[in-house]
């Protein structure tokens, strides 16, 4: 029995998909930071393993796996029925009901064969195969599939998902105080006029990153980041999303020389030393995580200020940063968004405030 109760979006959520339970197989749920995804992936769960029926839970990233493990013992569901598909963990029993699963460790190994419910986190993020057990499942089985994300806008995925779940907005969420309400900075633009854009399967149309890290390590842009942080960013937990690697060590290194204590976080910074860092940014011995689109999922730490140093195209990508800081703390969050692209400036301007686009 689940020791939570539905909040008004999972409760929504649910009655969406109830209405339209045995007309789809499968179902993209389109909900933003704050709506309550795992919560919703533990109702629906309960509702299967309460009858026998088994759940595997699809994660993208590392942090995902053991949060959603956590996250589901919390909320009441059996932790003697979660077993993992990832690496060599020592818990793999595939006669466990709810099955977690790495989704960089399930494309290499076989699907298993007697799954009820596929629920697929962060599901805008493509992964061939798991796309075409999609297609599988939902075609010559009885399984049900769930697609789960905050910003489900490439075109790829209406031929994987039958039914569009939408139980609220960003816009909805501020308003009922779910979210936070936010200021928006943006200091500086640079001339991007002549950079070239590439796509990403991930993210879609976006600015080639050579391109724009050249433009965004130049000293003016980067001392402007400091500077402007200093006059706007009160000293608040606060953090950076930079370009590449060198860029972002280039803006570590001129916020330490102007008395801030910032510290990297790559793709390749040690899960360990991860944690680390994110206990010194929680206990405020450091001020700044500068990153490289590494924040963008399982971080749910206090930050009320983000500096977005990389020029973006894409929605996805720049919803998924600003998202971070969205969670309510006293009920306000700074963003303080730095160097926007033509198109992020509408974003900006036009489909948060505006709530076009379903935010």
């Amino acid at each position: 029995m689940l020791t939570i109760t539905p909040n008004f979006a999972q409760e929504r959520a649910l009655n969406m998909l109830r209405q339209d339970w045995k007309r789809f197989n499968s179902f993209m749920v389109y909900a933003p930071t704050g709506a309550g995804k795992t919560g919703l992936s533990a109702f629906i769960t309960d509702g299967f393993i309460s009858k026998g029926m088994k759940v595997m839970m699809i994660c993208p990233f590392t942090v995902l796996i053991n949060q959603t493990a956590q996250r589901f013992i919390e909320y009441g569901l059996p932790e003697d029925e979660i077993a993992y598909i990832w690496r060599d963990h020592p818990n793999q029993d595939p006669s466990k009901l709810i099955q977690i699963a790495s989704a960089d460790t399930l494309i290499r190994r076989d699907f298993p064969e007697d799954i009820n419910l596929l629920v697929i986190d962060e599901a805008h993020l493509k992964r061939k195969k798991i796309l075409t057990e999609i297609t599988r499942l939902t075609s010559e089985t009885d399984c049900k599939v769930i697609g789960l994300s905050g910003t489900p806008f490439s075109p790829f995925l209406g031929h994987y998902y039958q039914k569009l779940i939408k139980p609220t907005t960003i816009k909805e969420l501020i308003q009922r105080g779910d979210l936070s309400p936010y200021e928006f900075y943006a200091p500086t633009k640079p001339d991007l006029s002549k950079v070239k854009s590439a796509r990403n399967d991930d993210y879609g149309s976006d600015y080639k990153e050579d391109e724009i890290a050249e433009i965004m390590c130049g000293a003016d842009l980067v001392g402007d980041v400091v500077s402007s942080w200093l006059k706007l960013g009160e000293n608040q937990p606060t953090i950076c999303f930079c370009v590449n690697v060198s860029h972002a060590n280039f803006i570590t290194v001129e916020f330490n020389r102007a008395g801030v204590n910032a510290e990297i976080m790559t793709a390749n910074t040690p899960h360990d030393e991860r944690d680390l860092i994110i206990h010194r940014f929680e206990q405020g011995a450091t001020k700044i995580i500068v990153n490289i689109g590494v924040l963008v999922a399982g971080f749910d730490s206090d930050v009320r200020c983000i500096i977005y140093a990389r020029p973006t195209k894409s929605e996805i990508r720049w919803l998924q940063s600003i998202g971070r800081s969205l969670r309510p703390v006293d009920n306000f969050s700074k963003l303080y968004t730095e160097y926007l692209s033509k198109r992020s400036s509408l974003l900006a301007g036009r489909e948060i405030k505006e709530a076009n686009h379903g935010i």
